[in-house]
C-alpha cells in the first residue's frame, strides 16, 4: 500500500490524486507502516488530502523519532 501511495502522491505512472494517497497511506499506517505513517505526517503537514495540521505532523513525526525511524528524525531536523 505504500508503495502505491507514494505513486498516488507523485504522480508517478498513475495520475496524481493526493486524495487517494492519504487514503492508502494511512490504512498501512494503521497496520504498523511506520514508512506510511511518514507519509501520513507529510499529508498532515502540507494538507495534501488531509487537513492542513503542522502540530498533528509534528507530533506523528516525533513518535515515529521517538521509535526510531531514521527517516522521520531527519524529517524534524528540518
Amino acid at each position: 500500500c505504500t508503495a502505491l501511495a507514494v505513486r498516488y502522491r507523485d504522480g508517478v505512472g498513475v495520475e496524481q490524486n493526493v486524495d487517494k494517497a492519504a487514503t492508502l497511506f494511512k490504512s498501512a499506517c494503521m497496520r504498523g507502516d511506520q514508512d506510511a505513517c511518514v507519509g501520513v505526517a507529510i499529508a498532515y503537514d502540507r494538507g495534501e488530502g488531509l487537513p492542513r495540521d503542522p502540530e498533528r505532523a509534528e507530533g506523528l513525526m516525533q513518535g515515529l523519532c521517538d521509535d526510531g525511524h531514521a527517516e522521520a528524525c531527519v524529517v524534524l531536523a528540518y
